[in-house]
């Protein structure tokens, strides 16, 4: 059975600090893949958002089930959970044909609550998903296109899916210092200065 990843870092931006906008990202981003019609975000401001958007997420996971593909999703950042979605966080919402891998500080008030209800601990290793397909599919999202031997050397390190993540966000965030610094470099097309660039980026 293949993996879809769903990965996101909450608090990276203002839409991500909810777990129903989450949730609601999620499903527009599956909906895109499968080329659906998006579900509006008018849910997210009317009546009882959750209950539509639980019912519209496992619609979709349904259909990538009928395809042997499983969804998995990466929640990062879960301390940051706003307190008015405490309740969230029992993750009501989560079947058995979707798992969920998240990161929860020890300290913070939200801690034992997901460990009330998250009982299972998991190897990244063992969910077995193409890397090489995840980056494909981080390009597409970001529009942005990795050079290929960094594709590669990112698959022979075993990158994760919330490391990838997280270097696809700091790429797409470069300043005009970034492109200040790559100019300054005396060997090489421009094309190949931004691509060194990126490499080392990686590698630091």
């Amino acid at each position: 059975m293949g993996v879809y990843p769903l990965i996101s870092m909450m608090g990276v931006t203002p839409e991500v600090t909810s777990l129903n906008n989450i949730l609601y990202l999620w499903i527009t981003e599956l909906e895109k893949h499968l080329s659906l019609k998006c579900t509006s975000d008018d849910v997210l401001r009317g009546n009882n958002p959750y209950k539509i958007l639980y019912d519209r997420f496992y619609e979709i996971v349904s259909i990538y089930e009928s395809k042997g593909i499983r969804i998995v999703c990466f929640l990062d950042g879960l301390s940051t959970v706003s307190k008015t979605e405490l309740g969230l966080v029992d993750f009501l919402w989560l079947s058995h044909n979707v798992n969920l891998v998240c990161t929860c500080d020890s300290n913070s008030s939200v801690y034992d609550r997901v460990r009330k209800s998250v009982n299972h601990e998991i190897n990244l290793d063992e969910l077995k998903f193409s890397i090489r397909e995840l980056v494909i599919n981080k390009e597409t999202s970001y529009g942005i296109m990795l050079p290929d031997y960094l594709e590669r050397m990112m698959e022979s390190d075993g990158v994760t899916p919330l490391y990838l993540n997280l270097f696809m966000i700091m790429i797409s965030n470069m300043t005009a210092k970034d492109f200040e610094i790559m100019r300054s470099t005396t060997s090489g097309s421009e094309i190949e200065k931004i691509n060194t660039y990126i490499v080392k980026l990686y590698q630091n």
